[in-house]
């Protein structure tokens, strides 16, 4: 019981531990919550570290607008108004989509179309899995370790 107390503890202090967030390595992708607003009004970002110091954390962000990605810009928050830090896990979210759509669209299709069941859950599953795929990279729902919080 003891150990278990121990270890919850240890979990507990290491998302306190701002030197965590020091030794990420550079290019890791990261979501930001901060209690105040960066210039660029953003209180969430998911963007791509770049470092952090004893006062602020940097990182690249990029937005997209009609299928266009543009960036990186580069955006400080305030150390002190970081309230949580995760490491995301992009791939694995576009993974998990692209899997869920596949099956989905040939369940789908499959049903739909009577007498081509075998060429219409192929197509049905190609289709999901490319919408499930895109899905999972734009609105990511898997999501890494907290490693810092407030």
């Amino acid at each position: 019981m003891l150990a278990i107390l121990a270890l919850v503890v240890n979990v507990a202090a290491q998302k306190r531990d701002w030197q965590a967030v020091e030794k990420l390595q550079p290019g890791t992708p990261i979501s930001v919550h901060a209690s105040n607003p960066n210039p660029l009004a953003l209180r969430r970002a998911d963007c791509d570290f770049i470092s952090a110091s004893d006062t602020e954390l940097a990182c690249n962000y990029y937005t997209s607008r009609r299928g266009h990605r543009f960036g990186p810009f580069v955006i400080r928050f305030n150390r002190w108004s970081v309230l949580k830090i995760r490491i995301e896990r992009p791939g694995d979210s576009e993974l998990a989509g692209a899997a869920i759509g596949a099956g989905a669209g040939a369940a789908l299709f499959a049903s739909a179309v009577s007498g081509a069941r075998g060429g219409a859950a192929l197509l049905g599953g190609g289709l999901g899995m490319l919408l499930g795929g895109e899905l999972g990279h734009v609105t990511p729902f898997l999501h890494g370790p907290i490693i810092y919080q407030r």
